[in-house]
C-alpha cells in the first residue's frame, strides 16, 4: 500500500512538473523549432512517467471522470490559445 501510494505522488509531481512546463512553452511562444522540442520533451517525460510508474487507470474511473475531464482540457486548451 505505501509503495502504491509512493509511486502515485511521485507520479502526480512528475505530471505538475509536465504541465507547468508545457504551459510555459505556450505562453512564452519560443520560435517554431525550440516549441517543438520543448513540446516534445514533455510529451516523453509524460508517458516516461506513465509508463515507469506501473499504475493503471480502470475502465470503470476512466469512464466516471471522462466527461469532466474532457471539460476541464477544454477549458485549458482555449485558455492557452491551442483550439
Amino acid at each position: 500500500m505505501l509503495s502504491t501510494w509512493l509511486r502515485i505522488e511521485w507520479m502526480r509531481i512528475r505530471y505538475e512538473r509536465v504541465h507547468d512546463d508545457i504551459s510555459n512553452v505556450f505562453q512564452l511562444n519560443p520560435n517554431k523549432e525550440k516549441f517543438e522540442i520543448k513540446i516534445f520533451e514533455g510529451l516523453t517525460k509524460y508517458e516516461t512517467t506513465k509508463a515507469t510508474s506501473g499504475i493503471t487507470l480502470s475502465s470503470k474511473i476512466f469512464d466516471s471522470n471522462n466527461d469532466e475531464v474532457s471539460r476541464d482540457w477544454d477549458r485549458l486548451k482555449l485558455s492557452l490559445g491551442i483550439i
